[in-house]
Formats: structure tokens, C-alpha cells, sequence
């Protein structure tokens, strides 16, 4: 009887590693792959720097495969096992200390390492495969031997079962926040004989989609799941699948501490798929099925009945051209796109900083000048200092020798040569012709002061300077014109003389006065 594609019994295989030449496995005909999460180390160069972490070259190398034939994804969230076995802890059948003494110690000291370990991989995942609640299909087989942290042999008394149905709502809620549509699977434990009182209080108080045996060693032939003394719990009683109204999903080919059992082909034959279909099994996972067991699959299928129960959905994914980028870089981007507006509003506060900077710095310097202005307006209203700033500088004493003392050569040039002579070219300097300077005659032409040589770096040049002429006292003879009279005269040729430029080196570097 054909069974719609939707609705039908479901077989999956653990994640052997990516399909290479090298290593050439086979995922053609199943319906979905299982990983492991929160291990530590899967070996060689994939090895992950951190216990526990996500590695994009193991778990996102197996999403990528699933995304790329169609594959559902079915986590083993053995994490709180992975991390307290990093801490030297062992599993309760291999060795001590053991997680059925210090696990949930464990539990209570690193609820919220746990709690946030949950979250990174679900968010890894969402990257990898999209958020998207009716493209993607992840059950997380939740914490494998869930039974075994509240046990009376823990240290300290086992979890109460009130305290681990609330846990176990964290810890959805986490998967759920990146995984809108994740699934969750409640682990049966087959060693716990009153399956009835351990899975009632989960199934009625949290998201509980399927149960599931971890574990391996599982016996498709028989009615119990497991064959090892104590375990009595069977497929069919009303403590499992009746129990709990969920599918179960069955795992076989492993044992003790994950060892490979190789393929078990019990669970290959017709007669047993549908006695356990009947018990209420949905899927049963191969840890490493055989050569050919994907034409096995597709002579099986048609002949096997509608599972019980049909919340299994396939999955279909939403296109993505590459692989997400590492997590760190990610994060540095998204550290990027969260700290722009800070950035901007830096700038901007440097911005106005520097504006505000500027606009005070103008304002002192007004105020300085205007300080200065009335310092220099009280200078000149000082008595016997009138016309002392008419230059608009502060008077200094003088060092240089008077013109008295000066060695003055007397000659008589004419007042027509005498602008050439000079040769100066701009008004401001002509304030300097009152402080002559003694020079000695063999550097100079005679009757000529020299004026002191200019700064290096000139003062700025002001065109509404005036000239403040004052005309040296000498002695006259006869035959000279009176003072009033001369002074008039080198006063007016001198003005006529602005605006010409200095000719030559020399008499870029002096200035002459004539003594009259």
C-alpha cells in the first residue's frame, strides 16, 4: 500500500562527514541525518576551540548536506552530558566519577553555561538553514539519559522532577528563539520501568513532539527496546507510546560510550518495520548502515504502513548561495552596525567641540584687542604723551644712540634724487625714519642713517598707516632754507614716493634719512 510522501515511516543515518572522493558516504535514500552537539572535539583539524562549541567544518558542514538534499536535521543535544564530562566526569556505565553521582551538581552550578550553550548552537543553526518556522524541520533529541540527573544516588539529592520540567522549558525557549519550528523529542531511559510517572508531568507541561531511545543496543526483533537485564520496558506498553500519545524514534548501531555496533540489518526486515510501526515507532536512525542500504530502503518503503502519529514534516529550504561566515566575523560585523550611531554622534559632538572652540577663541581674542584699544586710548590721554600711538603701538625705550651722537657726513643732496635715494617702498616703514640708528661712514652715503635691518618675518601691512615724520635738528648756515621750510619738503617728496618697490639688495635692506 503506497503511504503519502508526507506521512511515512522515516529512516536516517548519523553524520558520517561531508560526501568526498576520500571518504565517499552514502545519504541517498533516508530522510534525514543525526549530530551530535556539544562535544568537544571531533578530531583532527576540525577540532573546536572552545568545550563546547558550534564547528562550522563538522555541524555546519552536516547542515549544508542537509540543505542540499533536502535532509531533516535531528540533533543529539547530549550538551549537559559533554559538559560536565569536559570536566572529568564519565557516563554512568563507563566509569567514576559519573554523571549519575555529580551531574546534578553540575546542573545547578552551570545552569546558565547550559542555558547559553543552547542558544549558540540553535543561532548557528538558524544561520545555516533559516529561521523560517515551515522551512525548517530540526528535532533536538533532548538530553540523552534526562532520567539519570535525578536519581538518588546524585550528590547533594537527584533534581526534583518540578525543577527539571521547568529546566526543560528554558531550554526550549532558547532553541526556540533562533528555531521557531524546532521540534523536541523527550528521551525515554528504557532502564526506568515506570515510564508512566516520569513522562506525564513533561508531556503536560511542555513542548513535547516525540520520545526517543538513545543509547543504541536497540532490539527491533523484540518487544522490549533493550535486552540488557533490568531494562523490562517494551515498545507496545501503555508506559511509552500510550503513555505519552508521541512517535517514537528508535536508534540502534552503537553501544557503550558510542562505539560502533556496524549496521543492524534487524531493523532492515519487513515483518519487524511493521510490528514497531504498530507499537507506535515512527523512524528508527542507523549509526552506520551498510553498503546498499539506500536500495534496501527503496524496496521497503512501499510495502510499510502509515506510521501512527504524522507530525514529521519534510523539510524545504529556503535558497542560500554560500555557507554563513564564521561566527567571530559576524559578530564583528553586526559590533559594526551596532556602534555607528555612536560613531556618528562622536563626530558629530567633535564637530561641535571644535566650533565651539573656535567661536571662544575669537571672543577672547576680541576681547583682548578691545583691551588693548582702551589701554593704548588711556596711554595717549596721559599728559605729556600725546601722539605717542598715532602708529598705533606701544612706545619702547629705546638702546640705540640718539641722532646727536650719531657721525652724520653733511652733504646736500638734492630733494629731487632724494626718493631714489631712499627707495622705500611701503608707508609702514616710514614710522622708522624717527628712530634713526648711527652707522659708520664707510657703510653708508653721506649724510645717511641706516635703519635697523627688518624681521625676519614682516608685520603685516596696513594701508591706512600715516606717516609720522619728525625732522632731525641739525645746525644751518645762512644759505640753507629754515627748517619749517625743509621739512615741508622732504616730508612731501617723501610721500610721493609710496608705492614704489625696493631695486636691488641693498636697498631692500635700508632705509635713508637725510639730515637737514
Amino acid at each position: 500500500m503506497a503511504v503519502p510522501s508526507c506521512c511515512r515511516f522515516r529512516f536516517g543515518m548519523q553524520y558520517l562527514g561531508p560526501e568526498t572522493e576520500a571518504e565517499p558516504h552514502d545519504y541517498s535514500g533516508i530522510d534525514y541525518i543525526t549530530v551530535w552537539i556539544g562535544q568537544h572535539d571531533v578530531g583532527g583539524a576540525d577540532a573546536c576551540g572552545a568545550s563546547p562549541c558550534f564547528n562550522r567544518w563538522w555541524h555546519g558542514s552536516a547542515l549544508q548536506l542537509a540543505r542540499a538534499k533536502g535532509l531533516s536535521v535531528a540533533y543529539y543535544a547530549y550538551i549537559i552530558a559533554f559538559m560536565a564530562k569536559a570536566t572529568g566526569l564519565y557516563d554512568c556505565d563507563v566509569g567514576t566519577p559519573s554523571l549519575c553521582q555529580k551531574g546534578a551538581e553540575y546542573i545547578r552550578t552551570n545552569e546558565r553555561a547550559i542555558l547559553h550553550t543552547y542558544a549558540h548552537f540553535a543561532n548557528e543553526t538558524s544561520r545555516w538553514l533559516g529561521p523560517d518556522a515551515e522551512m525548517l524541520w530540526s528535532a533536538a533529541l533532548m538530553e540523552p539519559d534526562w532520567y539519570q540527573y535525578s536519581e538518588h544516588t546524585q550528590e547533594g539529592g537527584g533534581l526534583s522532577q518540578a525543577y527539571m520540567v521547568e529546566l526543560y522549558n528554558r531550554l526550549t525557549a532558547e532553541v526556540l528563539r533562533f528555531l521557531p519550528g524546532a521540534k523536541f523529542s523527550l528521551d525515554i531511559s528504557p532502564w526506568v520501568n515506570d515510564q508512566r510517572g516520569w513522562m506525564e508531568p513533561f508531556v503536560r507541561k511542555c513542548q513535547v513532539d516525540f520520545v526517543h531511545t538513545s543509547g543504541g543496543r536497540t532490539t527491533g526483533g523484540s518487544e522490549r527496546i533493550r535486552g540488557d537485564a533490568g531494562n523490562m520496558v517494551t515498545w507496545a506498553q501503555e508506559r511509552v507510546h500510550q503513555a505519552s500519545g508521541r512517535g517514537i524514534i528508535a536508534d540502534t548501531g552503537y553501544g557503550v560510550g558510542g562505539v560502533s555496533m556496524g549496521h543492524v540489518a534487524s531493523w532492515d526486515d519487513e515483518a519487524t518495520l511493521l510490528a514497531r510501526i504498530a507499537d507506535g515507532v515512527v523512524a528508527v536512525t542507523q549509526a552506520e548502515p551498510g553498503y546498499g542500504w539506500s536500495q534496501t530502503l527503496s524496496e521497503l518503503r512501499p510495502r510499510l504502513t502509515m506510521p501512527s502519529t504524522c507530525a514529521w514534516h519534510t523539510p524545504q529550504y529556503e535558497p542560500r548561495l554560500a555557507p554563513p561566515p564564521p561566527e567571530d566575523t559576524a559578530a564583528l560585523s553586526s559590533a559594526w552596525r551596532s556602534s555607528t550611531p555612536y560613531l556618528a554622534a562622536g563626530a558629530l559632538g567633535l564637530s561641535l567641540l571644535y566650533v565651539l572652540i573656535v567661536r571662544v577663541r575669537r571672543l577672547v581674542g576680541g576681547y583682548l584687542r578691545r583691551r588693548a584699544v582702551r589701554e593704548l586710548a588711556r596711554a595717549n590721554a596721559t599728559p605729556g604723551c600725546e601722539g605717542c600711538f598715532t602708529q598705533g603701538r606701544r612706545p619702547r625705550p629705546s638702546r640705540r644712540r640718539s641722532h646727536q651722537d650719531a657721525d652724520v657726513i653733511p652733504s646736500n643732496p638734492s630733494l629731487e634724487n632724494l626718493a631714489d635715494e631712499l627707495e622705500i617702498a611701503e608707508p609702514n616703514d616710514l614710522h622708522s625714519l624717527s628712530k634713526p640708528r648711527a652707522v659708520s661712514p664707510s657703510r653708508s652715503a653721506p649724510g645717511v642713517l641706516l635703519k635697523p635691518r627688518p624681521r625676519s618675518k614682516p608685520r603685516p601691512k596696513r594701508a591706512d598707516v600715516g606717516v609720522n615724520f619728525v625732522p632731525f635738528p641739525t645746525s644751518r648756515t645762512g644759505d640753507e632754507p629754515s627748517d619749517d621750510a625743509a621739512s615741508e619738503d622732504v616730508e612731501r617728496t617723501l610721500l610721493s614716493t609710496r608705492g614704489r618697490k625696493p631695486k636691488g639688495r641693498s636697498m631692500a635692506r635700508e632705509s635713508r634719512v637725510i639730515d637737514i
